[in-house]
This record gives C-alpha cells, sequence and structure tokens, in this order.
C-alpha cells in the first residue's frame, strides 16, 4: 500500500511515516516519483576447509578391524584428528567421532571372541576328559 504520494506504507497504516498525508491506494500513483529499489546479486564464497587425513584413516582402520589392531589404531587416529580438528580449522569431526565408536566396539568384539573361544575350548577339553575318564 502507498501514500497519494507514493511512499510505501503498511496496510495497517492510519497516516503515510514520511509526508503525514492519510489517503492511501494499492497502487503507486502516476503523479509519484516512485523508483523501485535496485537489487543486487551478492555471491559468497567460503573457502573449502581441508578434511583431517587422521580422521579417514581412523574411521577406515576402524572397519577393517585386523582382529583388533585396527580397532586400536582407528581409536588413536580418531583422538589425534579431533585435537588436530580443533587446532586447525578442519573438517572430519563425524569421521573421526565414527572411528573411534566404531574401534571401541571392535574391541569389545575381539575380547567378546576370545573370551567365547577360551570358554568353548574350556567346554571341549571338559567335555572330551569326562568321556574319557568314564571308558
Amino acid at each position: 500500500m502507498y501514500c497519494t504520494n507514493g511512499h510505501p506504507a503498511s496496510y495497517d497504516a492510519r497516516f503515510c511515516a514520511t509526508c503525514g498525508i492519510d489517503t492511501f491506494t494499492h497502487e503507486v500513483p502516476a503523479s509519484a516519483n516512485f523508483v523501485p529499489a535496485r537489487v543486487e546479486t551478492v555471491y559468497i564464497v567460503r573457502e573449502r576447509r581441508a578434511t583431517n587425513g587422521f580422521a579417514i584413516a581412523s574411521m577406515v582402520l576402524s572397519i577393517v578391524w585386523l582382529y583388533g589392531i585396527g580397532s586400536i589404531m582407528g581409536i588413536i587416529f580418531g583422538v589425534i584428528a579431533r585435537r588436530q580438528i580443533k587446532e586447525r580449522d578442519e573438517t572430519g569431526e563425524a569421521f573421526a567421532i565414527t572411528g573411534i565408536a566404531v574401534g571401541c566396539a571392535g574391541l569389545v568384539g575381539v575380547v567378546l571372541y576370545f573370551v567365547f573361544i577360551d570358554w568353548f575350548i574350556h567346554f571341549w577339553l571338559h567335555a572330551i576328559q569326562t568321556r574319557n575318564s568314564g571308558a
């Protein structure tokens, strides 16, 4: 909405804030020297931040596992990566956290694996001894 002098006004205005007139129209009056504002396009160019190499290595090693060695290296590299990411303003935080989490899960898996193998061998040997001693 515009006042009859061509000044823009809000739809609930009773008086023009610029000239004080109390008559309004929904179209720009022909008598007004109204020039629409020029719109310029502004492009913001952001510099791409590098992804931390230790973060990627942490995730890859944790996934590869290598009988627990990859899990240990994944946790170590993940901790190093998180420290470097904060210091150098790099990306890769999610890779580092994933490497640490998967590495911890891999270590738990290794421990459970060896506990199960130990229990299974002990149970199996005990069953063989019991069978042989009863014969």
